[in-house]
């Protein structure tokens, strides 16, 4: 098992652009699967992850050759969960319900006891950054991936909300700038507002999420479904998206 956690780890820090040494020439190469999807990259013709060059090159790096099972829909990800037969890693949007599922059931692994040994430059910005503690850190007191870390600020501008200018000109509306201006504006959109009425009626009777948390599972939800529905689902997926970002 710790041979094990040894090369997930040192594939996934490659993989998380950390700093790694370059030993590809001196050890034995070794496979590692992973289960994943597309995501953005089927938008320019990727078929597999073979075809991008970080994922290549942390390959080269690292001496680990990885198999890649791509799948397109949540149905799949909850089949083998379901069959207890995963692959070795699972490149996947984990929440925390997720996360305490499938830890329970003992289908990942708690990493933190080996992060200092094997993974030390994470472990010292994990311990440095309260931020990051809470966001990574389970109920349990475990953490179960490696995460995502863009501690740069100035190479964050990719990723957010963005709007569309034609809509913001309809409604007579400038760009927000601020927090504050960016909440006003999606109960401006007409088939929204509508949502919104629709959600606030079925709440009186009880249906719809009741808190917070439950509403942001959903929308989690919503997001990754829409980013892994095809082309003749996009549209139903859009719209459950949308439902969720009002309630």
């Amino acid at each position: 098992m710790k041979k094990f956690l040894a090369l997930a780890l040192t594939l996934a820090l490659a993989l998380t652009m950390c700093a790694m040494p370059a030993f590809a020439d001196t050890a034995e190469t070794k496979t590692f699967s992973i289960w994943t999807w597309l995501g953005s990259a089927e938008g320019w013709g990727c078929q597999t992850y073979d075809e991008i060059p970080c994922f290549t090159t942390a390959e080269q790096a690292t001496g680990i050759d990885i198999e890649w099972e791509i799948e397109s829909d949540t149905s799949t990800f909850d089949l083998m969960m379901s069959s207890g037969d995963t692959t070795d890693g699972i490149y996947y949007a984990w929440n925390p319900t997720r996360t305490a599922k499938y830890s329970a059931a003992g289908l990942i692994v708690d990493i933190s006891s080996y992060l200092e040994e094997y993974a030390p430059n994470l472990w010292a910005l994990i311990q440095s950054d309260e931020l990051v503690r809470k966001q990574l850190y389970a109920a349990d007191g475990g953490i179960y991936y490696v995460p995502w870390i863009t501690a740069d600020r100035r190479l964050v501008y990719g990723e957010g909300v963005g709007i569309r200018q034609d809509w913001l000109d309809k409604l007579g509306l400038a760009m927000p700038t601020t927090t504050d201006e960016l909440a006003t504006v999606p109960v401006t959109l007409p088939a929204l507002m509508r949502a919104q009425k629709l959600q606030k009626r079925a709440a009186g009777h009880g249906l719809g999420q009741q808190d917070a948390a439950a509403a942001q599972h959903q929308l989690e939800a919503a997001v990754q479904d829409f980013g892994k529905a095809d082309a003749a689902a996009k549209q139903e997926a859009a719209g459950q998206l949308l439902f969720a970002a009002v309630n």
